[in-house]
């Protein structure tokens, strides 16, 4: 009687082995069988080529083999080998571009992405040859590593950023004061961890020195210019980018923190006050859209934040009825003590905004000030205006104080949060953690990771299409949410 040949006892076993797993099943990879079988890889892979053809199994380039029976024919057709390693790479270059993989740490082990991406081993291995070709990451031993050869290796030599201030000699303020004062510092610290220093100068200051830059052939590492503001940067624009052509080859990064209403191109990057606020409310939408949230109230106080301030949390309105447009919302106002009344506050309210459309909240589309209005309730006696609004299942406040005041408020009332109500708030004050208030943050070490790495310019830094850096909100869910 012949004997079978190792190929045909696979065979055999695989066939067995189909009929014992479900459809849809994923079998083990090629490199496996034939190490497990001692077989060539050539002769598994004519295996299971016979076994496809059969209808026996399913074969997903770039993801693997699987048991016929439940995967869904494609709508479209299957697109080219290779393109699998492609997105991998081009979701890890997206991780390293926004901070999820910092410089000097190392990329996710081989084994872990195949289960998460649900490709093979080798699809891995040419993705990671791709950002090593591309200069993103080094392989030491046995893993790859974010960052070039020469920076992870060798010690840099010490250079400088020169910051600007800008409009105010005042340098406390933009490390204490300032709403991204977080992310300055945050900046600093990463700098520093890379061997470059900042040097600090007023606006004024900068003509003089750009010429002794092009006078000596020698340039500092980056600059930073803050607070910048939009009719600032339109009548300097002109004199950074003349120094910017001037350099030529040589690369000059440049950051501007502020509010400017340009788009950016080339060398200059941003940090754009709109961009934190914009975000913010996008995250806490996003947050409530996604537990099927549909009505929630935003309190205001108006002499806390000023009639200007107002506009910059109502973009929550925007974005919720982005998502939504059925999305009901309701801004709850405490009014100025001096003129507490509705019409009172009608007309400062349209006199910031002005009476036409408003640039201030138009992301998606023009809004006028009169539809924000329809959604604004004022009232003096907070926060037992809250129950005006009995089906509202989210409360979210500017200020954390009088989230604290209104969670104290439901609890007194026999209410719980989050069983009857979510609560967020968006300063994560340190005084009320012990309240387990859920906020709505910037993750400020990111953002300051990413400002520093604009200016190092040794990985691409994820911006907008407008060059403003993307910034990442957290929403820390505490006992509230």
């Amino acid at each position: 009687m012949k004997r079978a040949t190792p190929s045909e006892k696979f065979r055999a076993w695989l066939e067995k082995a189909l009929r014992k797993r479900k459809p849809g099943e994923q079998l083990p990879y090629e490199r496996e069988l034939a190490a497990a079988w001692n077989l060539s890889i050539s002769t598994v892979g004519m295996v299971l080529r016979s076994l496809a053809e059969a209808g026996r199994i399913d074969r997903i380039p770039g993801k693997g083999t699987f048991v016929a029976g439940t995967r869904r024919k494609p709508e479209a057709p299957r697109p080219p080998r290779g393109l699998a390693w492609k997105r991998l790479a081009d979701a890890l270059r997206a991780s390293i571009s926004n901070g999820d993989l910092k410089r000097g740490e190392a990329l996710p082990s081989q084994k872990a992405l195949c289960y998460r991406f649900h490709v093979s081993p080798n699809t891995v291995s040419k993705a990671f040859a791709k950002l090593q070709r591309e200069g993103y990451v080094l392989k030491i031993g046995l893993r790859y590593w974010v960052g070039t050869p020469r920076l992870l290796v060798q010690p840099v030599a010490r250079k400088e950023v020169f910051l600007f201030r800008v409009g105010a000699e005042d340098f406390s303020y933009l490390f204490s004061q300032y709403e991204m004062c977080q992310g300055v510092r945050a900046m600093e610290r990463e700098l520093l961890a890379h061997n470059v220093v900042i040097r600090f100068h007023r606006a004024g200051e900068f003509k003089p020195l750009a010429r002794k830059w092009q006078r000596h052939g020698h340039f500092p590492q980056g600059l930073v210019f803050a607070v910048a503001s939009r009719a600032w940067f339109e009548a300097f624009e002109p004199v950074i980018r003349r120094l910017l052509r001037k350099i030529g080859d040589r690369r000059l990064p440049v950051l501007l923190i502020g509010g400017f209403g340009k788009r950016l191109s080339g060398a200059i990057t941003g940090l754009a006050e709109g961009s934190l606020h914009t975000m913010r409310a996008r995250t806490i939408a996003e947050f409530l859209f996604e537990r099927g949230i549909r009505e929630a109230t935003l309190f205001l106080d108006e002499a806390a934040c000023g009639t200007y301030n107002l506009v910059f949390p109502l973009r929550v309105r925007q974005e919720l009825l982005h998502l939504d447009p059925g999305f009901r919302f309701h801004g709850l106002v405490r009014p100025m003590p001096d003129a507490p009344r509705r019409e009172e506050f009608a007309r400062r309210f349209t006199d910031v905004l002005g009476s036409g459309t408003t640039g201030a909240l138009a992301k998606y589309e023009s809004v006028r000030a009169d539809a924000i209005l329809r959604d604004i309730h004022v009232a003096s006696d907070f926060p037992e205006a809250l129950a005006a609004f009995p089906e509202s299942r989210a409360w979210l406040f500017r200020e954390d104080r009088n989230a604290a005041r209104a969670l104290e408020w439901l609890e007194a009332r026999g209410g719980k949060s989050p069983r009857d109500t979510l609560i967020i708030g968006m300063e994560n004050d340190p005084r009320y953690y012990h309240l387990g208030i859920s906020a709505c943050v910037p993750n400020w070490e990111r953002i300051g990771y990413l400002m520093a790495h604009a200016l190092i310019g040794d990985i691409p830094v994820d911006k907008t299409r407008r060059g403003l850096i993307r910034m990442k909100m957290d929403l820390l869910e505490r006992g509230t949410t």
